[in-house]
């Protein structure tokens, strides 16, 4: 119960007064405390709002789809082939001194009274006639050179660091400084004077001046290569 003090003719009088709140319902109360709140939450969001203020700098919205980005491109290499085709028979074999007895003598040849050593695969057709023989890679003519002893050479660059060397070719038909495709017509087979063979093609495959074996690269892709 609250009282108040008022002045009645140079009196004090004390009035007394119920407390107002005793008058209001619990309802009604509940009601006005909404209703409050309620306010202050609307006179609350038209204040921000007002002191919101559009960003100047903000770039101009752009809704045209970005365009689609293309997969990486994935570099293929070139598996190396085979020089010849068809049903040719090896006659030479590259020389490893830790291959079986009858690999280290198909690896050595003689040149007069000298044994040497194969660094190289010769291939030869069994009724011995000339064949055709074919880039292993692609690649450019490093050099066309005829010999008296190894009939027409032909040696072949490529990628990774590879040479291919084309030996006892009689007819040839590319030139140096072109630009070949693996599989294209490199020449024709002959019979040379190094070897006691008959027509046949030697093929050589070096990488960064280091002798390989044909037969362990052939088929492999370039970048495997070691």
């Amino acid at each position: 119960m609250y009282k108040k003090i008022v002045i009645v003719n140079n009196n004090l009088e004390v009035i007394k007064v119920k407390n107002w709140l005793n008058k209001i319902s619990r309802e009604k109360l509940q009601r006005y405390l909404f209703v409050g709140v309620l306010a202050l939450v609307f006179v609350a969001f038209f204040i921000s709002l007002s002191l919101v203020k559009p960003n100047e700098n903000t770039p101009p919205s752009n809704n045209d789809p970005e365009p689609p980005v293309d997969d990486p491109i994935v570099e293929e290499y070139e598996v190396l082939k085979s020089p010849v085709l068809g049903d040719l028979v090896i006659v030479r074999k590259f020389y490893n001194p830790n291959s079986e007895k009858e690999d280290r003598l198909m690896s050595l040849y003689k040149i007069g009274t000298r044994y040497s050593t194969s660094t190289g695969v010769s291939w030869e057709k069994e009724d011995g006639e000339p064949f055709e023989v074919y880039a292993s890679l692609s690649g450019t003519v490093k050099s066309v050179r005829s010999d008296n002893l190894y009939g027409t050479v032909v040696v072949l660059t490529h990628d990774n660091d590879l040479e291919t060397h084309y030996i006892s070719l009689g007819e040839v038909y590319v030139s140096e400084g072109q630009t070949v495709k693996q599989g294209d017509k490199i020449g024709i087979s002959t019979v040379s004077s190094y070897d006691n063979l008959r027509n046949h093609i030697h093929f050589k495959v070096i990488k960064k001046n280091r002798l390989l074996d044909p037969l362990t690269v052939i088929g492999k892709k370039i970048n495997t290569i070691e």
